[in-house]
């Protein structure tokens, strides 16, 4: 952890780097571990890449750092310090690609839960 209580994933988050996200939750780094402020790395790729992401049309790199964290089984519905989860503020934020990526992912995560239910596996 940082002296700012950054932990390396919260950095790479902020940064949306992808491989470095994945190389750090390979490694063994939590994907829902708190920073000082009580959010995630996926918080983190949303709330710190708001103008940026809200520049630009092209929102790729932020939509693969989302991939990659649920792929992790990142929490889209855990709270921060402000109350907010990662779904809320991509969409208090206006960050449509990122929302559509999260719902998408929410979606087939409850799928899966059903599928299992229903076949065991």
């Amino acid at each position: 952890m940082s002296k700012a209580g950054d932990a390396p994933l919260h950095l790479a988050a902020s940064q949306l780097s992808p491989s470095a996200m994945t190389t750090l939750l390979a490694g063994g780094a939590t994907a829902d571990l708190l920073d000082s402020g009580s959010r995630t790395a996926l918080h983190r790729v949303v709330a710190d890449n708001a103008e940026a992401l809200c520049a630009t049309a092209d929102c790729t790199t932020a939509c693969q750092c989302v991939l990659v964290l649920l792929g992790a089984r990142a929490s889209l519905t855990r709270v921060d310090g402000s109350g907010a989860t990662p779904l809320g503020l991509a969409k208090a934020l206006g960050q449509k690609k990122l929302l559509k990526v999260m719902r998408a992912a929410k979606h087939l995560g409850e799928l899966q839960g059903t599928m299992r239910s229903v076949t065991g596996l």
